[in-house]
């Protein structure tokens, strides 16, 4: 389905070992919070956090975002991982 809506294409490059988190706004918007505050404490959670479990590290975000298991939302999170230009891990 075409719809004729036009979209900004950026490019950068990323280190290898870098993260890329993409995530939906119902995972930084809650309720009785302040986006952009929350938006700075999940990058400072994905700066601590474990540099090789994403699996762990994606449970970890979720459970500080919404520790009860509640949300107000939907919410979605997807973090990627650059590798060594050789394919081995970073």
């Amino acid at each position: 389905m075409q719809t004729g809506a036009h979209h900004p294409v950026t490019t950068t490059p990323l280190l290898p070992g870098t993260t890329l988190a993409l995530y939906t706004d119902g995972f930084v918007e809650l309720p009785g919070t302040d986006a952009p505050r929350t938006t700075f404490d999940l990058a400072g959670h994905l700066d601590t956090g474990d540099g090789h479990d994403l699996e762990r590290l994606i449970g970890r975000l979720v459970h500080h975002t919404t520790p009860t298991g509640q949300h107000a939302d939907d919410i979605t999170v997807l973090l990627l991982r650059t590798s060594r230009p050789d394919g081995g891990p970073a």
